[in-house]
């Protein structure tokens, strides 16, 4: 008789052992805490991707609550799915009337969880039972599916790029480029240096540069003997006339020259 009371001893404490432990780990650990109000919500998908009974429902990376269930909604033309969450109800004034709903990858393993945004501050607070707005945009993971012919572009760039690399790099290329760059600078610099000694020479020859100018600025006026012969064409014509390859030319050599010499005179006479 005293061993039958001392095992059901025994059971009751081995019962309440487990009991406590359950209550512990429900405690610090799962998606969903005990002793907590929850209310529910409603979303609903054309395709849930993956979502779960259980999987996470996070408010800004927070998470908030999990999903209950996930059914068919056969109520429209086209058959959507249903899935309700629940929620702790110390967050539901942090999700408005505009909040959207969408479903994200967590983790390497791709882990489905619902991902809700906080909507505006001036919107009112969504209601027990209420449906949440569902956001087109897709995750990254859901971009590159969706996106097979791009993606396969970029890792077709990628490779382009790394052949690219290994033509430069092989037979040791990047020290001929290098030196090429350096020679190139070489001379680069010397021009410069020359150039510098150019603008410098002209910096102090500015007296000549203007006497020049002045000189051309006369001549393209018609003053003096050139530009008498530049600018009228009278003159080259009678110089030509006379000076074409006749014998006689050479008695009126002396002849146009004191005339040319005549009319420099009575050009300095106006001045």
């Amino acid at each position: 008789m005293e061993t039958a009371k001392n095992e059901v001893k025994v059971g009751l404490f081995v019962l309440a052992g487990i009991i406590i432990l359950s209550i512990s780990v429900l405690l610090l650990g799962g998606d969903q805490v005990f002793f907590k109000n929850y209310i529910s919500l409603n979303v609903k998908f054309k395709e849930t991707q993956g979502l779960a009974k259980g999987s996470v429902v996070s408010l800004s990376g927070i998470v908030i609550g999990n999903v209950k269930r996930i059914h068919f909604d056969h109520s429209s033309d086209s058959p959507e799915i249903s899935v309700e969450i629940a929620i702790e109800e110390a967050y539901v004034p942090l999700i408005k009337a505009d909040s959207v709903a969408s479903i994200k990858t967590k983790g390497a393993l791709g882990d489905k969880y619902i991902f809700l945004s906080t909507g505006s501050t001036d919107a009112l607070p969504i209601q027990e039972n209420q449906t949440i707005k569902v956001s087109q945009e897709g995750d990254l993971l859901d971009i590159i599916s969706n996106s097979g012919s791009e993606v396969k572009n970029v890792f077709e760039i990628i490779s382009e790029i790394k052949f690219l690399m290994q033509s430069i790099n092989e037979n040791n290329n990047p020290k001929e480029i290098m030196s090429n760059i350096k020679e190139t600078t070489h001379h680069l610099n010397a021009t410069v240096i020359e150039t510098k000694k150019f603008v410098k020479y002209l910096n102090s020859n500015t007296k000549t540069i203007k006497k020049l100018d002045s000189i051309l600025d006369k001549i393209d006026n018609g003053q003096g003997t050139l530009g008498a012969l530049v600018n009228d064409p009278v003159i080259h014509r009678k110089l030509v006339k006379l000076l074409g390859g006749n014998p006689n030319t050479k008695f009126l050599k002396p002849l146009i020259r004191k005339t040319i010499e005549s009319h420099d005179k009575s050009l300095k006479d106006k001045r």
